[in-house]
C-alpha cells in the first residue's frame, strides 16, 4: 500500500484541521499548520536577534550575542524559537499543553523542522526533551516537550527521552526574577549517568522559552556530565 493511498484515508478518516481554530486545511503536510487566516496573525522570529540565546532585537542590524548570555556565560551555544506566544500559536499551545489535546503535538513539531534547518555544525548526535518533574507528570499526564520530540524526524540523530531528569519538585517560576529563577532550579537536574555524552552535541527541545533559565539549567548538566555542545530549539517565546 503507498504511502499516497495511505494519506488518502487517513485525511478522510481525520481530515487535516488547523491547530488553532479547528478549521479545515485543504492539506496535511504543510510547513505551517494553521489556516491562511490563523496563519497570517503569526509573528514568526527573525533577525536580528542574540546569536546564542535567540532573542530578538529591535530594529535592524545583525545578530549578535546580548549582554544576558555574556554575563551568564549561557552554557548552550545556539537556541531558536519559531514564532511569538500570541495570538493562534499562543491558543494552540495552551491547548496543547493544558487540555489535554495531545493529538496538537504532532503539528506544533511540523514548524520546529525550520529551526532545525538553521542548526550550526556539528549537528546534534542526540536530541531530547526538557523533563518535567514525575509530580507534574502524573497531574498532566504527559510531557508536551516529549511529545513534540516523538515527531521530530532527525536523521542519523537518537532520540533518548529520559536523558534528562527533573528531581526536585520546585515551585512556578511564574512571576520570579531572573536571580530567583536560577535559584529555584539550584540541583533540580541530573543526567542518565549510563550514557556517555563525551564528546557528543545535544540538542535539548522545549515548547516554550520565557527566561531561558531551564534550558541553561540543563545544558549545565550536560556540560558537567561531558557533552560536547549544547543546542536548543523551541515552538515559542514570549516578545522580550
Amino acid at each position: 500500500m503507498s504511502n499516497r493511498f495511505l494519506k488518502a484515508i487517513l485525511d478522510t478518516i481525520y481530515p487535516p484541521r488547523c491547530t488553532a481554530c479547528m478549521t479545515l486545511l485543504r492539506q496535511r503536510d504543510t510547513a505551517i499548520p494553521f489556516c491562511e487566516s490563523c496563519a497570517m496573525e503569526l509573528q514568526l522570529i527573525s533577525s536580528p536577534l542574540c546569536s546564542i540565546c535567540g532573542i530578538p532585537f529591535e530594529g535592524v542590524g545583525i545578530d549578535h550575542p546580548c549582554h544576558e548570555c555574556i554575563d551568564k556565560k549561557t552554557p548552550f551555544s545556539w537556541h531558536r524559537s519559531w514564532a511569538f506566544y500570541e495570538g493562534p500559536l499562543r491558543t494552540a499551545v495552551i491547548r496543547f499543553k493544558f487540555q489535554k489535546r495531545i493529538e496538537i503535538g504532532r503539528n506544533l513539531a511540523i514548524p520546529l523542522l525550520s529551526c532545525i534547518k538553521q542548526i550550526p555544525d556539528p549537528f546534534p548526535d542526540i536530541v531530547t526533551p526538557i523533563p518535567l518533574h514525575n509530580s507534574r507528570l502524573r497531574q498532566r499526564g504527559y510531557n508536551q516537550a516529549k511529545i513534540l520530540v516523538e515527531h521530530l524526524h532527525l536523521n542519523g540523530v537518537k532520540k533518548l527521552y529520559n536523558l534528562i531528569s527533573k528531581v526536585i519538585e520546585t515551585p512556578d517560576q511564574v512571576g520570579l526574577s531572573g536571580s530567583e529563577r536560577m535559584d529555584n532550579l539550584k540541583n533540580a537536574f541530573v543526567v542518565d549517568k549510563k550514557v556517555d555524552l563525551k564528546g557528543k552535541t545535544i540538542l535539548i527541545v522545549d515548547d516554550v522559552y520565557t527566561t531561558g533559565t531551564t534550558m541553561r539549567a540543563c545544558a549545565r548538566v550536560l556540560k558537567k556530565a561531558g557533552a560536547a555542545g549544547v543546542y536548543g530549539i523551541s515552538l515559542t517565546m514570549p516578545r522580550p
